[in-house]
């Protein structure tokens, strides 16, 4: 399945940017065009007797195009550990795309092809690249469901016939239908981790490293086996030793079972830091921040909300806010003279306020995600300050997109058993509201103004309310405009225990099983869309028009000839 879809993004790639080599729209391609009769904007022009010029196609980038193109590419930074760097894959002179490799065209034509040509392209490839990139993006899930298969199954043909009405017949060849048989192949095999060829290219490309003495390749590979083998089994004995079966574990000497949730964060720090003390409003928003977001302090909280409400008093959500800190510490003290074991001590430490000093970082790992801030990262080649937290906005819920700016530590009082501290993250929100428009969704991405931001009194998050997100350049509507990319992080699994939702399937199969060939034949029925690019990059090549045609009928009567004795030997 990864070389199918390695070999159709480059079919893709070949013939939207020309690549030598790997364009399937050559002088062939345009013959038999004018042999079947069909688009005859296409078709090959006799500019003298000893020259034929190759009109430029619509669906074929100019040379500013590929230049834009490869421009955004190179301006692509991806988050820590999710792809390699596109750069490298960019030619000297920034109009070629070359050397990627597999997983470079996973990431590429799921992701970032269909964003790079949304602005440069006509709409109908877009749509068309954009659904094809959905399309194995689904088939790549973790989890897969009968009835999302059974879908998927139904809109492959509609896909593959708005791709023919674009492009050439040579583009299609065996590997692009192939994806037709892809759901079928799903079903029977379950999740992509179990059929793709990852692992074990991953495992060969290991054993051809250790090869030492090209003579006895064998016996180079076999002795840094039996090396790694005996590594690997003193190594989960050292306990006391940092390797690689323990150095990912992520987690705080203060982590335990037996302290309040809001201490059992997991945020692992890194780097330096440095202590400042805020002003006294914006120290007070954190301790407001950190008790309202806290488990263990709601019945606290509804206690004192309903004191407020029998007050009879206005606008209670503010006097909560400002109220409740110190009515919490009083009232938590009071409990702890009168009966200490209602109150646990990290309760108790809680409600006595942090200390003053607030540390600052730049950088922390958060259940294994490294996050940045943005002066962190300015110049590096990754991306790993985008954030996503879920929230409401007029009592709508919303998903807030920002960026990390610093990450904050408080430090209450702790003891040899137990060390409490809450990390948060500063972020800034773009705005989504507001006269202009500061969002944009197409259907298939989702566009953001990162000039416009909003919430500025309430920037504070606990870090592990934070989704990572990475942000692309908008191609289509302009330099101030980022597309937000969603993404599941590698070596993490979110499995419910129990099953939230069941998939009904009904005895005949699939729920449009038998709706996809007349879905088809009404594609197939709408007339193709005649485009032609005007004043386009005609290519000239030397030769007769007549010339080139009665060499390709040949061509074609001698590959019949070889198929019929190949047919009549077998």
């Amino acid at each position: 399945m990864m070389h199918i879809e390695k070999n159709i993004c480059d079919a893709l790639l070949g013939i939207i940017l020309r690549l030598e080599g790997k364009n399937k729209d050559t002088v062939n391609a345009r013959l038999d065009l004018q042999d079947m009769g069909i688009r005859h904007e296409l078709h090959l022009e006799q500019d003298d007797e000893n020259s034929v010029s190759i009109p430029a196609a619509w669906y074929a980038m100019d040379k500013e195009e590929r230049a834009a193109f490869c421009g955004f590419l190179r301006s692509i930074r991806f988050p820590y550990g999710y792809a390699s760097i596109l750069t490298r894959c960019i030619s000297a002179d920034g109009s070629k795309v070359q050397g990627l490799k597999t997983l470079d065209c996973h990431i590429m034509l799921e992701r970032i092809l269909p964003v790079g040509l949304r602005g440069l392209v006509h709409k109908d490839i877009y749509e068309a690249v954009v659904e094809l990139g959905n399309f194995f993006r689904e088939h790549f899930c973790r989890k897969l469901k009968v009835d999302v298969i059974k879908r998927l199954k139904a809109e492959i043909p509609l896909i593959l016939c708005k791709l023919e009405k674009i492009f050439p017949p040579a583009f299609f060849d065996m590997m692009v239908h192939l994806a037709i048989h892809l759901p079928d192949e799903a079903l029977l095999r379950g999740p992509v981790q179990y059929g793709w060829m990852y692992p074990m290219e991953h495992q060969m490309g290991t054993l051809k490293g250790n090869v030492r003495n090209r003579a006895r390749p064998e016996g180079s590979i076999a002795e840094a086996y039996i090396a790694n083998e005996a590594l690997t089994f003193c190594s989960r004995y050292m306990e006391d030793v940092v390797t690689r079966f323990n150095r990912d574990d992520d987690k705080l000497e203060g982590a335990s079972d037996g302290d309040l949730s809001i201490f059992q964060h997991g945020v692992k720090l890194l780097g330096a830091n440095r202590q400042i003390y805020l002003e006294d409003k914006e120290f007070d928003k954190l301790c407001w921040y950190v008790l309202n977001n806290c488990d263990e302090v709601e019945p606290y909280l509804s206690e004192f909300r309903e004191e407020l409400e029998k007050e009879g008093g206005h606008d209670v959500d503010n006097r909560l806010e400002k109220e409740f800190p110190a009515w919490f510490r009083s009232h938590i003290k009071m409990l702890w003279k009168d009966n200490r074991e209602e109150v646990s001590e990290g309760l108790y430490a809680l409600s006595c306020r942090p200390d003053l000093r607030v540390r600052l970082w730049a950088s922390c790992s958060v259940n294994g995600v490294r996050y940045n801030t943005t002066d962190r990262e300015r110049h590096r080649q990754t991306q790993n300050s985008g954030v996503l937290v879920d929230g409401t906005h007029n009592g709508v819920p919303t998903e807030f997109y920002g960026q990390l700016k610093e990450i904050v530590e408080l430090s209450y009082n702790s003891d040899l058993e137990f060390i409490r501290t809450v990390v948060l993250f500063r972020c800034e929100w773009f705005s989504q509201d507001g006269k202009a428009r500061t969002i944009r969704d197409d259907g298939h991405f989702r566009s953001i103004n990162i000039e416009r931001f909003w919430y500025k009194s309430d920037s504070f998050i606990l870090a592990t309310q934070s989704r990572k997100v990475f942000y692309v350049q908008d191609t289509l509507h302009g330099e101030n405009w980022r597309v937000v990319q969603k993404f599941e992080h590698r070596s993490m699994y979110d499995v419910n225990e129990k099953e939230l939702t069941t998939v009904h399937q009904d005895e005949t199969g699939s729920d449009n099983e038998f709706g996809v060939q007349d879905d088809v034949n009404d594609v197939l029925d709408e007339p193709a869309p005649v485009h032609q690019r005007l004043n386009g990059e005609k290519t000239t090549v030397g030769g007769n028009l007549q010339v080139l045609i009665n060499s390709r009928e040949e061509e074609l009567s001698e590959n019949r000839t070889l198929k019929v004795v190949k047919m009549t030997l077998s």
